[in-house]
């Protein structure tokens, strides 16, 4: 079971250990969604097991964080969120990268996503993890409509090249500092909404 007493203060980004369990859980529910390949839907971008684990890893963390929080993605997959929580519906982005996290990394998701996450003014809570997948930090948050009119937005387009880490889009993508965005408070993790 995920102990909220696990968090640790690191890189000025919560994170939290992912237990065994946790990722036991993750595990089977990925063969589940994923046997034959791992796609979401005809958009998918990027095709990689470890994208689709990440975000089955985060939304795990995420319920466990809000107990209260219902779990839509299970129940309907073509859904553009992943929780309904009080009152917010809530898409939880969860990251692989290769290095812990920093304040200056970018929070982002692909263009195509944008129509529907606006239209239903959707909270975007993003997390990153790396490859071990046994941590899990709490990058910030955000709602779209607020991402998307922020001064410092990033629009990538496919095809650039992010020349601060090399990294090539592969499609519509935008982005933002984390530092830029709502910081999770580990003090009131439960109250953050």
């Amino acid at each position: 079971m995920f102990r909220v007493d696990n968090f640790r203060q690191s890189l000025e980004l919560p994170n939290v250990t992912v237990l065994p369990e946790e990722r036991k859980e993750a595990e089977a529910e990925y063969k589940k969604l994923y046997s034959a390949e791992p796609v979401l839907n005809n958009l998918t971008v990027h095709k990689k097991e470890e994208s689709r684990f990440a975000g089955i890893i985060g939304e795990l963390v995420f319920q466990r964080l809000y107990p209260k929080a219902g779990r839509v993605s299970l129940i309907d997959p073509g859904c553009p969120y992943d929780f309904k929580y009080i009152y917010e519906k809530v898409d939880v982005k969860c990251k692989v990268r290769t290095n812990a996290p920093k304040l200056e990394y970018e929070g982002s998701f692909f263009a195509y996503q944008l129509d529907e996450l606006k239209r239903l003014d959707v909270l975007l809570y993003f997390m990153s993890t790396t490859k071990e997948f046994d941590r899990i930090w709490l990058c910030g948050y955000m709602p779209t409509v607020g991402f998307m009119n922020h001064p410092r937005l990033q629009v990538w387009q496919e095809g650039e090249i992010d020349q601060s880490n090399g990294k090539k889009y592969h499609a519509k993508t935008y982005g933002l500092a984390y530092e830029h965005m709502y910081p999770v408070n580990v003090n009131k993790i439960q109250k953050w909404l």
